[in-house]
């Protein structure tokens, strides 16, 4: 059965070439196609920004409970809420961490960016061997942007920063379960997700996109059964191939898992 799963997904990414990075890590699998291509990383990135977070959190030196003020000058476009809540100025680093993830909040991130320093951010991401993972700007600096400076992942790295937030033998879920909530509540589940019955399946996701890039995350579970599930793509001309995709890889785990190859 694993051989026909694989075939399965080769006859799915094969055609795109190198538009397409997958990884799929699980207890009774592990599959990769292209999954050390470096491709720009929209808000994947998001999630080494959360690991740092959560190790200063757990050295002391940083706090839940810190307010950071958050002015005018702060707000960015994109994803998120933030910009539209107009009579709320302060905002606790547990709440910007849930708002990063959970409904991709670009302005959290890059207040959380300032607090960390995204220097530190990176070195963090070194220590880690994330080699295919670089943070250059902040979300939505075109400025930046102009001046050649981009965040960079692949899938490789964006598997195993799930595997040490969900499957580790000291993973940060087991520390703060309640980080589970901020991927099972995800605003944005139609990638992976999309064609998946949600019950008894739980899937804790993390999508990114930008213009030509459509990318998720996503841990799922069934019963006794868990697997990463890491696909990113560039280049795609049409959006909605890409994402369509992306739907049918987390279709085809989630056949798996049921024994339906």
């Amino acid at each position: 059965m694993i051989t026909l799963f694989y075939e399965k997904l080769d006859q799915l990414v094969s055609p795109f070439g190198n538009k397409v990075s997958v990884v799929i890590q699980g207890d009774q699998c592990h599959y990769t196609f292209n999954e050390t291509t470096k491709m720009l990383s929209a808000s994947l990135i998001k999630l080494p920004i959360l690991l740092y977070a959560f190790e200063q959190i757990k050295k002391g030196n940083l706090s839940f409970s810190q307010k950071i003020r958050i002015s005018s000058d702060n707000i960015v476009d994109g994803c998120g809420i933030i910009q539209v809540l107009h009579d709320v100025n302060d905002w606790s680093i547990r709440d910007l961490l849930g708002l990063m993830i959970n409904v991709s909040d670009n302005t959290a991130t890059n207040v959380l960016m300032d607090v960390l320093g995204i220097e530190h951010i990176q070195a963090w991401i070194n220590d880690h061997q994330l080699n295919g993972t670089s943070i250059q700007r902040k979300m939505m600096d075109m400025e930046a942007k102009k001046e050649g400076k981009d965040n960079f992942t692949c899938a490789a790295d964006i598997t195993h920063c799930m595997e040490l937030i969900f499957s580790s033998s000291n993973s940060l879920s087991h520390d703060f379960p309640f980080i589970d909530n901020y991927f099972l509540n995800q605003q944005f589940r139609g990638k992976l997700p999309g064609k998946i019955e949600y019950t008894p399946v739980k899937i804790y996701n993390k999508t990114g996109e930008m213009e030509r890039i459509s990318h998720d995350t996503a841990f799922i579970k069934l019963k006794d059964k868990r697997a990463i599930v890491t696909c990113m793509t560039s280049g795609f001309d049409d959006s909605i191939e890409a994402d369509q995709l992306i739907q049918k890889i987390g279709e085809r785990v989630y056949l798996f898992f049921n024994e339906q190859v």
